[in-house]
């Protein structure tokens, strides 16, 4: 014991300076926070009268605990020691602060460099707070009797963890901090141990005391629940250096006063209480009076503690609190982002037998089962955003003693089953069988928070995930894991069974889109409240009455934020949820990507003429249009569909039915195009072939036109034998796992859901809500090449990241990546790609100015514009209604705030710059940090 070393004479002269009262108080450490009783007038009384040796003050702000320090050890004669139960981070001994992660979920943690800089700011922190002590290391790897896992331990492997131990306990010396061992409690009377039980319970202690370990609190139960008769006096000090060499302080935690004199028996020298210290200093005195602690024992008890003070005193370079550390090291604001990331590269894969992440959401039925007292809302609102559960089951936390409740098994479908702070035994026995039966038939998820030796009743079939916390972070990180969003990182440090052993990892590539704050892809936050200000801008303008904006780097979503409202009557407000009419948006999220897979399969090629494909009226001048200048908009056909004879009739909307729309549905008049509004569906056909009459320009240059995507569609459907929506939803949409994209989506839902478009006074006489504004497109039923698909920013996002990712996502190949490149890239002479639009300067007013020429995309004429800029790994999306209530205000495009907004995205790019705590310092401004 490194303290036993201090010079005998000067703790000699200390003592005899020292009065009764004093060596008494020395021995009594208070570990407590302030309440009614222990107040800070009572810490100043306590500390004046000499009544502590020691003070652990928790749960206090920082600047009140320094004050109350500093004044205590002030007002004390001799040096009064501080401490502290935290051993991850000292945030956690302050109240208002960011809380750190327990032992067991740092050890968890797969990135190396987090782990070296969030150890490097707990040295800085303890220095700055200049302790004298810490409880810990930890001593029992071992279950506790209710078996239970505990959370301060890194691991269950006794050499690991002294090995951890030694490493904690020699930094500690090194900085003059006492290290006291919690806990032991291996008193063990075996008269003839021919099994060498003591010694292999022993090791791990005798080690620590082999390598300077200076103090040991000792479980309470060892000197407290049997009779004192038949023991010798100081039987726990004498056991601990016979059997394991150990001579340094013996601490305990009293609950009282009067359990004292067990305590002096049994060998403690300091003790631990959480009450008035003047009481235990009167009960000391009463047993020194009689006798029972006697001058020779006191003076041996408070020569230890003086030797210990002052080996601390002569370790430590700094004496007394660093205001400056305590200010960078306390409370530093990247703690927030530091443990959430901590907490996201906890989260460990035990096994996976190859069905996470999840694939193919289209074929998969998901059924969860948690067993908690409390709902796991983040980690259903997160699997809401992949995915609609087809079933959630909430079970009480003793149903597990019950079996699992599984009456009909499909092999489709993959069970989900969440434990929250269980422990799993014998007890458990019909639950955990039914499980093991249910893994022999169908693909099963158990997600377990808490204590990781559950998995070792289960069979080595189970899929497995272990997280040691729940809370928010952990919640969304499990549930992006699981759908492949985020990389699982965490790594097992406990050895289970030989299905789940010690270092376990299993990982995969990232697969889906994640949310994440800004500041994860180098992204100031305050930067991006410019964005905020032009849609803000926009909206008090009234250029529009509300909107959706989206922006992903990297497939990480950094920024997705609804404003305004559906109408400038500012009723309802607009989220995430809510549905906008995408108008063109639908010619590269429907038609494009119909033809992209087409030609995928070469079904389709690009120099195919539309003859080829559609039969046409004979003499038809579209006959050698290729699909290639279709979708380059060089076909010389008309900017507008031939719809003047069906659309804005002064008698288009009768009190009852005429030949072309009727306002209930009956017979041929089955197309609904509004509320009570049918069209002739007879009519569709004429309609059609009045496109197919349309004579081309003979003048050959680009003309956008919705006639090239309307021929596109009838290509498409020619093809796949399917109507262009059901085509979508089946190759994209559905195996994408996407519920908010479709065309017609009064079929689905509610209109309340759904921004509404104009105040249609010309043709169908309502405001339009649901329908699709597009007059064509809601002529055929809602669904057209041009226009009809709604959907939410945060669903598109979904397929401009599969367009980002050279057309994989999720696990599957939608598109192939030459067919991408070939898509988006510009041929020569034309403005635009196959089928999208490319940044053109002035005169693409939705994209920024700073978009790479690779950048891809498109608008809508109801408001909307995707962009997607490969170079920067960029998704930007922007959805309004600003034709509501008429289609003449164009404010949004005169004034570009798309545009803008797109320009404030770019501006905000590689922008953060994280000041770390020790900035300055050379060992922590090296250190890598996210």
């Amino acid at each position: 014991t490194p303290f036993l070393q201090i010079d005998a004479e000067e703790v000699e002269y200390l003592l005899r300076e020292m009065s009764l009262e004093e060596k008494l108080g020395q021995l009594i450490f208070l570990d407590t926070e302030l309440t009614k009783s222990v107040t800070k007038d009572s810490l100043y009384k306590w500390s004046s009268a000499q009544l502590l040796g020691g003070l652990v003050l928790k749960n206090t702000t920082v600047p009140e605990y320094i004050r109350i320090v500093e004044r205590c050890k002030r007002s004390s004669k001799s040096d009064l020691l501080t401490g502290s139960w935290e051993r991850t981070n000292l945030n956690n001994h302050f109240k208002n602060l960011t809380k750190f992660p327990s032992q067991a979920t740092f050890a968890s943690i797969g990135q190396d460099s987090i782990l070296k800089f969030a150890q490097s700011v707990y040295s800085k922190q303890k220095s700055a707070l200049d302790l004298d002590f810490i409880f810990g290391p930890e001593l029992n790897p071992e279950l506790d009797a209710a078996g239970k896992y505990n959370t301060d331990l890194k691991t269950n492997d006794l050499f690991t963890q002294m090995k951890l131990d030694l490493k904690e306990l020699k930094e500690n010396n090194r900085n003059g901090i006492l290290s006291i061992g919690d806990t032991f409690k291996d008193h063990l009377e075996i008269t003839n141990d021919t099994l060498g039980i003591k010694s292999k319970a022993l090791q791990k202690y005798y080690n620590l005391s082999m390598n300077g370990l200076q103090a040991m609190l000792v479980k309470s139960d060892l000197f407290l629940k049997d009779s004192l008769v038949d023991r010798p006096i100081d039987y726990i000090k004498t056991y601990l250096f016979d059997e394991i060499n150990y001579d340094g302080l013996v601490f305990c935690k009293l609950e009282s006063a009067t359990q004292l004199e067990d305590a002096i028996y049994a060998g403690t020298d300091v003790f631990i209480l959480d009450q008035n210290p003047q009481a235990a200093r009167d009960s000391l005195f009463s047993l020194f009076k009689s006798g029972f602690l006697t001058e020779e024992l006191l003076n041996d008890k408070v020569a230890r503690v003086m030797k210990a003070k002052e080996w601390i005193k002569k370790q430590k370079i700094q004496k007394g609190f660093d205001h400056q550390l305590v200010s960078e090291y306390i409370g530093h604001p990247i703690y927030e982002s530091l443990v959430e990331d901590l907490y996201q590269q906890s989260v460990c894969v035990l096994k996976n037998n190859g069905l996470l992440p999840f694939k193919h959401l289209d074929q998969f039925n998901l059924n969860y089962h948690f067993y908690s007292d409390k709902d796991f809302v983040e980690f259903k609102n997160t699997c809401a955003l992949y995915n609609e559960s087809n079933s959630e089951n909430l079970h009480k936390p003793e149903d597990v003693y019950r079996s699992f409740p599984d009456s009909l098994v499909l092999k489709s479908r993959a069970r989900i089953i969440v434990l929250d702070k269980i422990n799993l035994n014998t007890d458990h026995d019909r639950f955990i069988q039914s499980i093991n039966k249910l893994c022999e038939t169908s693909s099963v998820l158990l997600i377990n928070y808490g204590n990781p030796l559950n998995f070792k009743w289960f069979s080595n079939k189970i899929n497995a995930i272990q997280i040691f916390e729940r809370n928010a972070i952990t919640e969304k990180a499990v549930a992006e894991i699981i759908f492949g969003a985020r990389v699982p990182k965490g790594i097992s440090q406990i050895q289970i069974s030989p299905s789940f052993k010690a270092k376990a990892r299993n990982s995969f590539s990232k697969r889906r889109l994640v949310y994440v704050n800004p500041e994860e892809v180098n992204i100031d936050p305050n930067r991006l409240s410019m964005v905020d200000s032009i849609m803000l801008k926009a909206i008090e303008e009234k250029a529009i009455p509300g909107g959706q904006i989206l922006v992903a780097k990297g497939g990480s979503v950094f920024y997705s934020k609804s404003f305004g409202y559906h109408t400038y009557d500012k009723k309802q407000k607009v989220t995430n949820d809510d549905l906008y009419d995408l108008a063109s948006l639908s010619k590269i999220c429907g038609t494009t990507l119909s033809v992209m897979k087409l030609y995928d399969q070469r079904k389709i090629a690009l120099n195919d003429k539309v003859g080829k494909h559609i039969s046409l009226i004979a003499g038809s001048k579209m006959r050698n249009i290729s699909v290639s200048n279709l979708l380059l908009h060089r076909s010389n056909l008309q900017p507008n569909m031939p719809i003047k004879d069906y659309v804005f009739l002064p008698d288009s909307l009768l009190a009852d039915c005429d030949y072309k729309y009727c306002n209930t549905k009956r017979g041929a008049h089955d197309i609904e195009i509004a509320d009570e509004f049918y069209f002739n569906k007879k009519y569709q056909d004429s309609l059609w072939l009045d496109v197919l009459d349309i004579k081309p320009y003979k003048q050959s240059k680009y003309r956008y036109s919705d006639v090239n995507f309307n021929l596109l569609q009838k290509v498409v459907e020619k093809k796949t034998r399917q109507n262009l929506d059901e085509y979508c939803n089946k190759q994209f949409y559905s195996k994408l796992g996407l519920k908010q994209t479709l065309y017609n989506p009064l079929n689905k839902f509610n209109a309340k859901q759904i921004a509404p478009t104009e105040q249609d006074q010309k043709w169908r006489k309502q405001l339009l809500r649901g329908y699709v504004h597009d007059e064509y497109a809601a002529l055929q039923g809602g669904v057209s090449g041009s226009a009809g698909l709604f959907s939410s920013a945060e669903e598109l996002a979904v397929i401009c990241q599969m367009l980002l990712n050279k057309g994989q996502y999720g696990g599957t190949r939608f598109i192939n990546p030459k067919t991408i490149d070939l898509f988006t890239s510009v041929p020569v002479g034309s403005k635009r790609g196959l089928g999208f639009d490319k940044p053109r300067g002035k005169y693409t007013e939705s994209c920024s100015s700073k978009a790479s020429d690779a950048t891809f995309g498109h608008s809508g004429f109801t408001g909307t514009c995707i962009w997607i800029d490969p170079e920067s790994d960029l998704v930007y999306i922007f959805l309004s209604n600003r034709i509501h209530p008429k289609i003449n205000n164009n404010k949004l495009f005169k004034r570009k705030y798309r545009g803008q907004i797109h320009t404030a995205i770019y501006e905000a790019l590689d922008t953060y710059q994280a000041r770390v705590p020790g900035q300055i310092e050379d060992e922590v401004s090296q250190v890598e940090m996210k």
